[in-house]
């Protein structure tokens, strides 16, 4: 049997890894790769290289590289796994595990050498990217800081007027030849029913249909509360509601269009420019009227006046046309043919413009709220925009006013249109931004049990609304990269590397492991928070346990589910557990002598949790002060006086301390009031009296029975005492009044004396001597 299993645990050394046989790589693959990469350098040193060309070949040899690296990586770990799995040499081994290690060993050094060739390989292929990546944001620079004339020299107008002319005589002689080319009449009627009726369909949806619309929400807005979560969804449905008619109507022009064959293969990018154009306009036109709601005040969402709100969406509109006639310019002119004259003037006029504009649009007049009702002026500091945001406009506009003047028209033609473009951008993201906090905040509502939140809650949205607001974030700083002249491939891959991870030394970084271990940590407390309420609202009351017992479990489902969220997500960030145990071992000594205090309030907390001494709803006395018991955290425990104030006390001080606690077991209690008589009275009479007392009042129990005491000989009177229990000792103060009141009643009926205090005063009395007698 022995011999059988040895010969067994030969065979599976001896042969041949299938996973080793698949991830296997010749020198010849890694060689090629190599020459492939060395090409791509050496063709970069060029002064006419096409790096364009070069960059997708870079890039296609570098996800091989890379590939070809994982790959090797892999197959060195199962190498050396399966040299650990046999261990050192002994003297008495078999001849075959000898052989198998010996192999295993060459095969290790091998792949090992493979691995450096290919880490060489993605690190040259990286090194020549980024070079790359250099190359083009210079020439992109240089032509975008380049100084020409300037557009209003009248050389360059009288030019840039003589292109507008030709491209427009040629535009006319197309458009001719295209009639005529429809020679047919009944072609020429088809043409016509349907060019007229697309843009009659067009003109209906963007103007009546529109209207109708527009004027229909604004009515079934007006019988609903503007309440915050509904401005956000109300300005979405308006702008939608505003926009989708215009752009159905377009669309079905653009349609027509392409059916009649207006559309060919050297237009087709001018029609698509114009379409876009046309959507982009009508969005901007929808989104301006549905934020600043010039019509309903009380369902805008940034609180400016009413002249400031009309401007506002003026300008904005006209910024988009111009950009959009700008767009349609440059592409119509590459279709016919321009100039460089007239695009100096073009990017010129259009930065002009455009500057014109964000000056305008910074006026601090436009981004002020409306006056108040008494009269007084709005007050910068109550603008719902940044402070810095009309002096940074103003700024911007002012430089690109000057460098188009100057003759920097690329420069600011480029500038002008981007800050426009990030306008959209940053509206765009503030919207995504607003929905996704008020989805949260309704679905709290939905099912949340309170009307108002605690401090844990508010703890909990805080890091949503964190997490809401990097991701914003994080999703427009691509769109942002791209607007300011970054290659879509590049921001591609520096997006891939960010979400997917990269080395940092021996650390690996990924921003979706990070925000997916926020995202989890968040909804796994969230999660824990809805059952904390959901046991404190529906499950709890349907049992017998007390109050105390219930807050218990409540805060114990706290800390485990605060645990079960912080496990999963360091799990999630890829953290080794038993590297924290470690730390926590290393601690220890420092936790034991610097964190004393805190270790030994946290221990008496769970004491507290767990045998409960006290309990939340209880009435204690304790050295600091006396009051109910609000919480008790691992901490500390919170009591409310009876003047309404917290006392907040270690834990520690009611584990170790003496504490009286009125309400341990139960709320049974008993109350002690004193009375004196005179001397004069008979005290059988007095406790007759007395005994009667505890019968009127109702919250004073039968069973255990009233105790009517003769306590003592005082000072001045006879003193006597009514102990009587109370079904609930927190009615102990109501019950001293009454039984006082009814004594105090009782006594003046039957003619008893409460004597005031008496005191007996000698006074010795004597000669003076006089001085003559001294």
């Amino acid at each position: 049997m022995r011999l059988c299993l040895l010969f067994i645990l030969l065979c599976v050394l001896a042969a041949p890894c299938p996973a080793r046989a698949e991830l296997a790589v010749t020198q010849a693959e890694l060689e090629a790769q190599t020459e492939t990469i060395t090409r791509i350098g050496a063709d970069l040193l060029e002064d006419d290289a096409p790096v364009i060309t070069l960059r997708g070949e870079l890039i296609n040899a570098r996800a091989k590289a890379s590939g070809l690296r994982d790959a090797l990586e892999d197959n060195r770990e199962t190498l050396a796994e399966e040299l650990d799995r046999l261990g050192e040499a002994i003297e008495a081994e078999a001849e075959a595990v000898t052989r198998r290690r010996a192999q295993l060993q060459t095969q290790l050094r091998d792949a090992e050498t493979a691995l450096s060739q290919a880490r060489l390989n993605v690190a040259e292929a990286t090194r020549l990217l980024s070079e790359i990546a250099e190359i083009r944001r210079a020439t992109f620079y240089s032509n975008i800081f380049e100084r020409r004339t300037t557009p209003l020299a009248p050389v360059v107008i009288g030019e840039a007027a003589q292109t507008l002319t030709d491209a427009t005589t040629r535009s006319s002689t197309v458009i001719r030849e295209w009639v005529s080319a429809q020679a047919d009449g009944t072609n020429r009627l088809r043409v016509g029913l349907i060019l007229f009726g697309s843009l009659a369909f067009a003109v209906l949806m963007a103007i009546p249909v529109r209207r109708w619309i527009s004027r229909r929400s604004a009515e079934h807005l007006e019988q609903l509360e503007p309440l915050p979560s509904r401005k956000v969804l109300a300005a979405m449905g308006r702008a939608l509601a505003r926009t989708a008619p215009a752009i159905i109507g377009g669309f079905a022009v653009y349609q027509a269009a392409i059916l009649l064959d207006i559309v060919g293969p050297e237009t087709a990018t001018l029609a698509q420019v114009i379409w876009a154009g046309f959507v982009a306009v009508f969005l901007a036109d929808g989104i301006a009227t549905a934020v600043f709601s010039t019509r309903n005040p009380v369902w805008r969402i940034y609180n400016v006046s009413n002249a400031g709100a009309a401007r506002l969406r003026i300008l904005l509109v006209l910024s988009a046309v111009v950009i959009w006639i700008d767009a349609m310019i440059r592409q119509w002119l590459l279709v016919v043919g321009g100039s460089a004259e007239f695009d100096m003037v073009q990017r010129g006029g259009v930065a002009i413009l455009l500057a014109v504009l964000l000056i305008a649009l910074s006026r601090r007049g436009n981004l002020l709220p409306e006056a108040g009702e008494d009269g007084a002026p709005p007050r910068p500091e109550d603008s719902p925009f940044p402070s810095l945001l009309p002096v940074v406009g103003l700024a911007l506009g002012g430089i690109i006013l000057v460098a188009a003047l100057l003759g920097y028209t690329a420069g600011a033609h480029f500038l002008a249109v981007r800050v426009f473009y990030l306008i959209g951008l940053f509206a765009l993201a503030g919207t995504i931004r607003a929905l996704l906090r008020e989805s949260v905040r309704l679905f709290d509502q939905r099912f949340s049990s309170k009307r108002t939140p605690d401090d844990g809650d508010r703890l909990v949205f805080f890091w949503i609304g964190l997490l809401v607001d990097g991701s914003v974030v994080l999703l427009a700083l691509p769109p942002a990269l791209l607007l300011f002249g970054s290659d879509w491939s590049d921001v591609i891959a520096m997006v891939s590397d960010a979400l997917l991870g990269f080395q940092i030394g021996s650390v690996r970084i990924s921003i979706l492991q990070i925000f997916l271990a926020i995202g989890l940590f968040g909804l796994l407390i969230a999660a824990t928070r809805f059952i904390q309420r959901t046991a404190q609202k529906r499950l709890f009351p349907r049992t017998r346990m007390d109050l105390g017992v219930q807050n218990s479990l409540t805060t114990l489902i706290g800390y485990v589910g605060l645990l079960i969220a912080f496990m999963t997500a360091v799990g999630i960030l890829g953290f080794d557990l038993s590297n924290l145990a470690i730390i926590a071992g290393a601690l220890s000594v420092g936790i034991g002598f610097g964190l004393q205090s805190i270790v030994n309030n946290f221990v008496s907390g769970l004491i507290l949790l767990f045998e409960r001494p006290i309990k939340v709803g209880d009435w204690i006395v304790t050295g600091s002060g006396e009051g109910i018991v609000k919480r008790i955290s691992v901490r500390s425990t919170e009591i409310e006086t009876f003047d309404r104030s917290s006392i907040i006390i270690p834990n520690s001080e009611l584990i170790s301390g003496s504490v009286t606690n009125w309400t341990h077991k139960n709320k049974l209690g008993r109350v002690t009031v004193t009375v004196g008589v005179s001397y004069n009275e008979d005290p059988d009479k007095i406790m007759d009296i007395l005994r009667g007392i505890p019968n009127q009042i109702d919250i004073v129990l039968n069973y255990p029975e009233p105790l009517i005491l003769f306590t003592g000989f005082g000072d001045s009177s006879l003193d006597f005492e009514i102990r009587a229990f109370l079904a609930d000792v927190g009615d102990s103060l109501r019950a001293r009044t009454r039984i006082r009141v009814a004594i105090f009643k009782a006594f003046r009926e039957a003619g008893v004396e409460i004597p005031f205090p008496q005191r007996d005063l000698h006074i010795r009395t004597g000669g003076v001597p006089s001085p003559d007698e001294g």
